[in-house]
């Protein structure tokens, strides 16, 4: 499917770049754009490049997801996968602030993050590109 994808790798690891091949392997003429860099992604999201379907965040710290959370203005009409380290309390509470299409955690694995991209990108209405029902 073709649609657009952002993906912000918080913390690089071999999951991240692992995701990040799946996702090119998956789009299919879409556009897989990744950084590492907080200030890069944020900088995206705020230029004048259209605005891709998905935003995918890889592995963010609490403070990384407060950051993300006090610019949530920026992913107004975006939607975002969270892929979140553990499930502790305060994370889970401070991720659904950002009202993500999807949470779910590094432990599960980039295959079944790609999977869930893929998933989203295909279900009715979700302006990714997807095909309609």
């Amino acid at each position: 499917m073709a649609m657009n994808v952002l993906l912000w790798e918080a913390r690089a690891s071999a999951g991240s770049r692992e995701l990040g091949a799946g996702l090119v392997r998956i789009l299919q003429g879409g556009e897989l754009e990744t950084f590492t860099d907080f200030g890069a992604f944020e900088a995206r999201l705020r230029g004048p490049k259209p605005r891709p379907g998905l935003a995918v965040v890889w592995d963010p710290d609490l403070r990384q997801l407060g950051a993300l959370e006090e610019r949530r203005g920026l992913f107004e009409g975006l939607r975002i996968l969270l892929v979140l380290s553990d499930d502790r309390a305060d994370m889970v509470a401070l991720a659904h602030r950002l009202r993500p299409a999807f949470v779910t955690y590094v432990e599960e694995g980039a295959a079944e993050v790609a999977a869930v991209v893929e998933r989203l990108a295909e279900s009715p209405g979700d302006g990714l590109g997807g095909k309609a029902a």
